[in-house]
């Protein structure tokens, strides 16, 4: 597992999400992602960054595209935006909420263990409150 950044996209997990949502260009790649953190009592490091992920690209998907959102090698923004807008609904964007309120949480998630005791927490944090405001 590589790490270059706090940002969504700067780790392999959420890079080999992104390949894989691409390869397969299939909506349940995220939808996918995003349940195994709302099932799990105890998130693991792959699955927050693979979940933070998904909903960085559904937030892209819904118009509400970071400045760092990484360029896609088989589609255009507006393709993908055209190709799965109408998969962004409420009752998505509702689990997306749900994902980032674990994701974000102190207990159970080794992703915050370990950026806690590095001291980066306050500022990965920051990245995913941003997120979520523009998703939300």
């Amino acid at each position: 597992m590589g790490y270059w950044g706090l940002g969504i996209f700067e780790n392999d997990d959420a890079v080999d999400l992104l390949n894989e949502f691409e390869e397969q260009n299939s909506f349940s790649v995220l939808i996918s992602a995003i349940e195994l953190v709302i099932t799990d009592d105890k998130v693991e490091v792959e699955e927050v960054n693979q979940a933070a992920a998904a909903i960085e690209i559904i937030a892209a998907i819904y118009e509400c595209k970071s400045e760092s959102f990484p360029e896609l090698e088989n589609m255009t923004y507006d393709e993908l935006v055209s190709n799965f807008n109408d998969q962004v609904t409420n009752a998505v964007l509702s689990l997306c909420e749900d994902a980032i309120a674990i994701i974000s949480r102190l207990e159970d998630n080794m992703q915050v263990e370990i950026l806690d005791n590095q001291g980066l927490l306050e500022d990965w944090l920051d990245i995913i409150d941003e997120l979520a405001e523009r998703l939300f």
